[in-house]
């Protein structure tokens, strides 16, 4: 004759199936052992992306609730199928973490993390977050068919065109504070672009009422396009205000790029980050 299971024990009995599920969900199962302790996962990593300028080297900053664990490992993939250990029993004291060694050209970055003990058990690990490392994914594209060639902008930047004339074209990519970029081709003889620069800087000299209408503080040589450029940090006096000009010649034609900054009169490094890269979208298509 059965013996008749009570309510209380049937209660008990739930209560250890249900507290047995959400322990499941929280805590990660060991990997070997049967008396190992288990672990909390953490809470879904907070990223933020520092990119280079004015970095000196680009890097992600990982930030997570560091309080659930003494010790953490930090994983990276390109796809979130393929994973890699970048940081191995990360320890508490730490509170955060930087990663500067991610894969050259990567367009997006996912990270999670597990807790760990120090002793080659960890948790399961937390949910994925990504960051994406390619700014100008949501840019517009502005295409000129005449003179052939292509650049992104920021989405809520304005195009304000000149009329062309017989020297070349001109327009500004204007932000809401009214700084941005500034580009004008000029239609020149058989000169090379060093000459050119030369030959307007020695007009410059005596330009503004017999004094120099501007003076260049820095340049150097960098490639836009896949073309040789120059790229100058000039103050212009007359004007009142510093800029970054970047200038490439392509056949007998040069294109300047001009930092357009706002009333302030200067840039910041905000604003230097965002010329370079409009410059690295621009490309000739023919």
């Amino acid at each position: 004759m059965h013996k008749k299971i009570t309510p209380i024990v049937l209660m008990v009995i739930a209560v250890a199936a249900i507290g047995g599920y959400f322990a499941r969900q929280k805590y990660s199962v060991p990997a070997t052992g049967q008396n190992q302790k288990k672990l909390v996962a953490p809470d879904a990593p907070a990223l933020s992306y520092a990119p280079s300028p004015p970095s000196p080297k680009a890097y992600i900053q990982i930030t997570w609730n560091y309080y659930v664990a003494n010790y953490f490992n930090i994983y990276r993939s390109t796809d979130q199928i393929n994973w890699q250990k970048i940081q191995g029993n990360y320890p508490q004291i730490g509170h955060a973490a930087m990663d500067s060694d991610f894969p050259k050209g990567a367009k997006t970055l996912y990270y999670r993390i597990t807790s760990a003990d120090g002793k080659g058990n960890e948790s399961h690990p937390s949910p994925t977050t990504s960051v994406n490392l390619d700014e100008t994914a949501d840019w517009k594209t502005y295409k000129n068919d005449e003179y052939g060639f292509e650049f992104g902008y920021p989405v809520l930047w304005e195009i304000i065109n000149y009329p062309s004339n017989a020297y070349g074209i001109g327009f500004v990519l204007q932000a809401s504070d009214y700084s941005g970029l500034k580009i004008i081709t000029f239609k020149i003889k058989q000169q090379t672009l060093k000459q050119y620069l030369e030959a307007g800087d020695k007009v410059n000299q005596t330009a503004y009422e017999g004094s120099p209408s501007k003076t260049i503080l820095s340049t150097k040589e960098i490639t836009v396009a896949n073309f040789p450029a120059i790229q100058r940090e000039e103050s212009w006096l007359a004007a009142g205000f510093t800029t970054i000009v970047t200038y490439l010649k392509k056949d007998d034609i040069v294109y300047s790029f001009q930092l357009q900054v706002n009333s302030s009169g200067i840039f910041t490094a905000s604003d230097q980050i965002t010329y370079n890269k409009i410059l690295s979208t621009f490309k000739f298509i023919q």
